[in-house]
């Protein structure tokens, strides 16, 4: 509306839209004018702006942005990208500033205008162009802007996962980078770079990709393990724990059932293989493999000797590689590899039983005496080390007399060995000489006391089965009573008594009757 009526025109950016066309059709009803646009294709899209002139003047609008930028986050390196669209009569000027400065042409920035479209081009982004970017288009009836704000991500690296395994186990920490140029890596063990080895592998593929492979490792491998990205253009790192561990192998009898099993995480699919002695295993005859969820597990039905060995489980998936090692003993039933021989011994002289086995893991040790277990005593010692069975007796009596048995037992049998012993009574020998008196005198002595009848049974009680008792008796006897001979050699001697003396320095009636009925007891220095 308007007077005089305006004159009305339509335009498709800054081109004049020509009247009653096939493609298009103006029309009116007075105040409110029409385009239409026929048969619509993609290239009719675009800013369409209607323009009313009278003499007096004519109507305009400021600008307007019809998609405003986005924020981004670019790697260094890269290239990064910004595009707006503005509508405004007449056609607005548009300019770009970085963090309050214009943007101008350069080998860095390319500014690209297409219509009602403008973009701003950076060909390359480092660090120096992160900031605000703003965006302002002006014409006479005003301006408008929209921001946004670049962030410049450095050489960018994928986490490394952190990995415990046993001792002799394989290790794989593996990393993706991205970067223009692609970043170099380094690893570094702690604070020290780590270089490639026979037992240390790297690999750097050319997406960027790459890992570290421990082949052995060992526990002084443990540690902090830090993959480092870098370019001319910035510098990334990510770290992992590498735990080694010593593990005892696992130990099973012969005849039980082994049950090995390792957890694993990782992307899909995924494919596991067992390993015995570095020989792949399949799910056949002894062996059998089962998997649920992320366990998996490698089942043996019955424990043989030739099962011992060295187990792997490795899986494998498009990202990487990762391995779970474990030791099976297996303990088969011990075996005696020296036994002990009949032995004889006199009363009170010790007796000593040794036999030696194969085998002690877990192992257990029983002694029998004519069917009745051996028990640990003040008279009777038994030991188990080092494979070796013993039991001892120090003073053995007639009583330990029997046939011996020594058992060994664990949970996969049973082995035994025997013999005989034999413990006999001491006989006592009385041989002549200067301090033989002494004996004599006891004889005589008994004889005056006891009939010829007795004297059999007193003998043979007093020299057989008390013989040790009557030696210690008559020893202490000979030290407080000196013969006479021996004190006439020795006059120094202490005595507790003085004896009658016999010329011929043997035991005389007087000597026994003194003995019989005491005496009054002096020293003599």
């Amino acid at each position: 509306m308007g007077i005089p009526s305006p004159i009305v025109s339509w335009f498709k950016g800054d081109k004049k839209i020509p009247q009653n066309t096939k493609k298009y059709l103006h029309s009116s009803d007075g105040d409110n004018h029409f385009l239409k646009v026929c048969k619509v294709t993609t290239q009719d899209s675009g800013v369409y702006t209607c323009r009313a002139i009278n003499l007096v003047g004519e109507t305009l609008c400021r600008p307007v942005f019809l998609s405003q930028l986005s924020p981004a986050a670019v790697t260094s390196g890269e290239s990064a990208r910004f595009t707006v669209r503005v509508s405004g009569f007449p056609k607005p000027i548009v300019q770009w500033s970085h963090n309050g400065r214009v943007v101008k042409s350069s080998s860095g920035y390319k500014l690209v205008e297409e219509e009602e479209e403008y973009t701003l081009v950076i060909t390359r982004v480092t660090s120096e162009y992160e900031g605000e970017y703003s965006c302002t288009a002006t014409n006479r009836f005003g301006q408008t802007t929209c921001t946004t704000y670049l962030e410049v991500k450095k050489s960018d690296i994928s986490q490394i996962q952190p990995v415990r395994c046993s001792e002799g186990g394989e290790v794989y920490f593996n990393y993706v980078t991205a970067g223009d140029p692609l970043p170099d890596v380094k690893w570094f063990k702690g604070a020290f770079q780590i270089q490639p080895s026979r037992n240390c592998i790297m690999v750097a593929n050319p997406d960027g990709s790459g890992l570290i492979n421990i082949k052995s490792a060992k526990q002084e491998d443990s540690g902090l393990y830090t993959c480092k990205a870098s370019n001319q253009f910035g510098e990334a790192a990510c770290s992992a724990e590498l735990v080694v561990f010593r593990e005892s192998p696992m130990a099973l009898f012969v005849g039980k059932q082994a049950v090995l099993q390792c957890s694993l995480t990782g992307s899909s699919p995924m494919e596991v293989v067992w390993h015995k002695d570095n020989i792949a295993v399949t799910s056949e005859g002894n062996y059998v493999i089962k998997s649920e969820r992320n366990k998996y597990s490698l089942h043996i039905k019955s424990l043989e000797l030739t099962d011992q060995g060295v187990y792997l489980c490795k899986a494998s998936n498009s990202v990487g590689t990762a391995t779970f090692t474990t030791e099976l003993m297996v303990i088969k039933k011990p075996s005696f590899v020296r036994t002990f021989e009949p032995t004889s011994a006199a009363v009170n002289e010790p007796l000593r039983l040794e036999c030696q086995v194969d085998e002690d893991t877990a192992v257990t040790v029983t002694w029998t005496r004519d069917g009745k277990k051996v028990h640990l005593s003040m008279d009777c010692k038994l030991s188990f080390e080092d494979k070796v069975a013993v039991l001892e007796i120090p003073k053995s009596k007639v009583k330990d007399s029997g046939k011996y048995v020594c058992t060994a037992t664990n949970e996969a049998g049973s082995s035994s060995c025997e013999a005989v012993v034999t413990v006999q009574g001491k006989i006592l020998q009385v041989t002549s000489g200067e301090n033989s008196w002494w004996f004599i005198a006891l004889y005589q002595t008994c004889k005056l006391l006891l009939n010829v009848a007795m004297l059999s049974f007193v003998l043979h009680s007093v020299f057989v089965f008390y013989a040790d008792v009557l030696l210690c008796l008559s020893f202490c006897f000979v030290d407080g009573l000196q013969s006479p001979q021996r004190s006439q050699r020795n006059p120094t001697t202490r005595t507790l008594c003085q004896e009658p003396k016999s010329p011929s320095g043997q035991p005389s009636l007087e000597l026994l009757l003194w003995l019989l009925n005491g005496s009054k007891r002096k020293k003599r220095l």
